[in-house]
């Protein structure tokens, strides 16, 4: 009967250990709604996320491979954000005439 429980429960388990992913949540003043957004590896150049404004806001979601640097860039804008995150939600908020310069909230990595 123990066994039984066991292979039952054990598919559960599995999935309990799962790894989580990121969320970016982001509020950037200036940015007109549709502007793709895209969270990229800058050591790799490899496009991770991307999403379009709407409302103000965007939201990307993923899942990262190791705690590294990430840059936040948008469409049309030469500058960006970049800030250090791993699988954790981040907020970013502030002004797209000035990127640089964003609020990142994040884990300990940050």
């Amino acid at each position: 009967m123990k066994k039984l429980l066991f292979l039952l429960f054990a598919p559960l388990a599995d999935l309990a250990q799962q790894p989580v992913g990121y969320v970016v949540t982001g509020k950037i003043t200036g940015l007109k709604d549709s502007t793709e957004v895209t969270l990229v590896d800058p050591g790799t150049a490899k496009v991770l996320a991307r999403t379009k404004v709407r409302n103000g806001g965007f939201i990307l979601k993923g899942q990262a491979t190791e705690p590294t640097v990430y840059q936040l860039k948008f469409q049309g804008q030469k500058n960006f954000a970049d800030f250090f995150m791993y699988n954790e939600p981040v907020t970013v908020t502030g002004d797209v005439s000035n990127i640089a310069a964003a609020n990142i909230k994040a884990s300990a990595y940050q």
